[in-house]
This record gives C-alpha cells, sequence and structure tokens, in this order.
C-alpha cells in the first residue's frame, strides 16, 4: 500500500485535502480521468505550483480510491472490491467521471458481487445502492444489490430510511421493486398447520 503523505520522484503533485497533503501522479490520473485532467493542467498556474485544493473530500476516501486505481511501488495492482471500498469507488468513479473504474465496477456488481459479498448485511447494500442511484447506473446495471435489498421488501425499506428525502426513498422501492418477493414479518399468516396455498394471494408480497 502507497503512503500517499510521502512525495517521490513520480507522486510529486500535492492534493491539499483539508489539513493533509496527498502526494500524486498527476500525469498517470489524467491519462484516467477528463476531471483530472482539467484539475491538474488546464492552468497555467497549478501545472506550475505543482498543487491544487480539494474542498469538499475526504483524504482517507481518496487514498481508498487511489490504491485501488494506481499501482504499487512494484508496479502491481491491488484491485480488491469489498464492501467497504465499494460505495467509494462508486461515488468517485462519478465524481471524478473515471469511465474505466465504473466499468469495472459495474462488471464486478454484475458477475461477482453474489458470491463474493454474499455476507453483506444489508444496511451496508443499501448504501451501495444509494450511491449506485447517485451515480446514475440503471437498474440493470446494479441488479444484484437491487436484488439484495429487494428481498427484504418495501416496508423495511421504508422505515430503514425514514429520515432521507422522499425521493432517494422512492428511488431505492423503484430499483428494488423487482425483488418484493418475501412476506414481511407482518404480513405472515397466523397459521400454524396447512401449506402456502391456503394463505390467500392478499399475503403474498408481490410486485410486477
Amino acid at each position: 500500500m502507497i503512503n500517499y503523505s510521502e512525495a517521490d520522484s513520480k507522486r510529486n503533485f500535492q492534493l491539499i485535502v483539508g489539513d493533509k497533503i496527498l502526494y500524486v501522479n498527476a500525469h498517470y490520473l489524467a491519462t484516467l480521468s477528463p476531471y483530472f485532467d482539467s484539475l491538474f493542467f488546464s492552468t497555467f498556474k497549478e501545472s506550475t505550483d505543482r498543487k491544487v485544493t480539494l474542498f469538499d473530500d475526504d483524504p482517507q476516501e481518496l487514498e481508498i480510491l487511489f490504491n485501488y486505481m494506481c499501482p504499487s511501488d512494484d508496479y502491481t495492482y491491488n484491485k480488491k472490491i469489498t464492501e467497504d471500498n465499494l460505495p467509494i469507488l462508486i461515488f468517485y468513479s462519478a465524481k471524478f467521471l473515471i469511465p474505466e473504474l465504473k466499468k469495472e465496477l459495474i462488471n464486478f456488481i454484475s458477475t461477482d458481487f453474489d458470491e463474493k459479498l454474499k455476507h453483506i448485511t444489508y444496511e451496508k447494500s443499501l448504501q451501495i445502492l444509494i450511491e449506485c442511484i447517485n451515480a446514475q447506473y440503471t437498474q440493470s446495471e446494479c441488479w444484484s444489490v437491487c436484488r439484495s435489498i429487494g428481498k427484504h421488501g418495501e416496508e423495511k425499506i421504508r422505515l430503514t430510511m425514514k429520515d432521507m428525502p422522499n425521493e432517494i426513498i422512492d428511488l431505492v422501492v423503484k430499483y428494488a421493486r423487482a425483488h418484493f418477493y418475501l412476506l414481511t414479518e407482518s404480513q405472515l399468516p397466523l397459521i400454524t398447520t396447512g401449506r402456502t396455498h391456503q394463505w390467500g394471494v392478499d399475503n403474498l408480497y408481490l410486485f410486477f
């Protein structure tokens, strides 16, 4: 893992984030994103001073982003996606306009999410889905995350998100609706014998 608090011959451009300075390879980052290209090289002053200030970002999250995207000192990558770094990577891939990173994340969600994050909590899945929505992923691009949330039902989603804006709550419900296939606790029928065909369709939590 790279120590971005120390400069070297390649990482010598200063990103000032709050009270912390991160030293990055500006030329490498500029090849990944038009945002970085503009940020580092759009004005003569910034190129000459080799420093730029970011006012709204978290330095620890930026280090997570850079450690994923950038090669280590041994010229290898550590591109491991976890439930902890996934929402951070989704957020910054959208904010910093990093198309290749977005493609990698969509591919992970489509092919590896269910297997590699099979023990993910509901709360973490919800956080990831919200980041996907904010990053304007389509429902199909985050289908596995939608399923992870949808199986808990609309009632739990709305209860969990009750203090959030209605707009984002409704979007989460919309994205997850195709997977509302389980009975919620309040809808479980009060029967001790018999099979599901005796419960009646009103007890089923199905949306199409």
